[in-house]
């Protein structure tokens, strides 16, 4: 039955070739056509699928009232600390994170990663699933660094690399050295961790105690804007009722910051004023002794002696 089936359209498509060949060019494009929609429905659905209560979450972006003045990914630095401090009946967690690209090395491997500086409360928020280590304890101190599987693997050719150093390099040019804590199953390239990122974050190191930069990472900063920050709602908390909260901190801290800001430039005003008012004084006392003959040549010949 199905060899005579196959005959018979075989038969029917010699017969009318144009019309077989318009048809099936046609259902090529509509299955090709549902083929890439269908994946790229799949990809956007498995955005941070596997993070834990993604649905109360949420980062914090700067709106600028002059377009492209700032970077829209970033907030200030205190902002998301400050909500979960002072309203922790609306906020439940947070994130916040700086990121750099550096060289990490172990041993004589070198390699340049996308590393992030960031809060000790990563696995918490978002319950990653870690492959070594308690998700409780997975920053114990400040000289630790929780790493993907993928760098455990080019660093040490292998995944359990639990408390072996690896070696960042700072702005300075300097070593700081960091034990591996913890090993995090590699996330996905559309996750949230990869914000900013191109290729992903293999490794995550805690903002206290780290000097990776002289001026500091900025988090604790109300004048700094460069801070990636993240907040997590307790559930049923809508997000307009933090509008009152998130303007209030900002009214108590920017404008003091803004002040003290203020108060530098008038200094720096004052000091640019009195170098001038020194380098006047110099200059007069430098050519006083082209006054002194002018002024005894006028009462030489009888002239009034006019002091400008």
């Amino acid at each position: 039955m199905l060899k005579n089936y196959i005959l018979v359209a075989l038969r029917q498509f010699s017969r009318h070739k144009l019309f077989t060949g318009l048809n099936i060019f046609c259902l090529t494009i509509g299955i090709s056509f549902c083929m890439l929609m269908g994946q790229y429905i799949l990809q956007e659905r498995n955005i941070n699928h596997n993070l834990k209560n993604i649905h109360q979450q949420y980062f914090i972006t700067s709106e600028w009232k002059i377009k492209d003045t700032g970077p829209e990914l970033t907030t200030i630095g205190p902002l998301a600390k400050a909500l979960k401090q002072k309203y922790s009946d609306l906020v439940a967690n947070y994130y916040r994170f700086n990121p750099l690209s550096t060289v990490v090395s172990a041993g004589e491997k070198n390699f340049k990663e996308d590393v992030s500086i960031g809060d000790t409360s990563l696995i918490s928020i978002y319950g990653q699933p870690l492959l070594y280590e308690d998700p409780a304890h997975a920053f114990p101190n400040n000289s630790s660094a929780v790493i993907t599987e993928d760098l455990a693997l080019k660093l040490f050719g292998e995944v359990n690399a639990m408390g072996k150093t690896i070696s960042l390099t700072k702005t300075t040019g300097t070593i700081k050295d960091y034990s591996v804590s913890a090993i995090l199953k590699s996330v996905s390239y559309n996750s949230v961790h990869n914000l900013n990122s191109d290729n992903g974050y293999s490794m995550f190191i805690p903002f206290e105690g780290n000097d990776y930069c002289n001026g500091g990472s900025g988090e604790e900063l109300w004048t700094g804007f460069f801070t990636v920050g993240f907040i997590e709602l307790h559930s049923g908390v809508d997000l307009k009722r933090l509008g009152g909260p998130v303007r209030k901190l900002l009214g108590d801290n920017t404008q003091g910051a803004i002040a003290r800001f203020l108060s530098i430039l008038s200094f720096v005003a004052l000091g640019i004023l009195l170098l001038a008012v020194i380098n006047f004084v110099n200059i007069m006392i430098g050519t006083s002794s082209w006054r002194i003959r002018e002024i005894g040549l006028r009462k030489v010949f009888g002239g009034d002696v006019v002091n400008i």
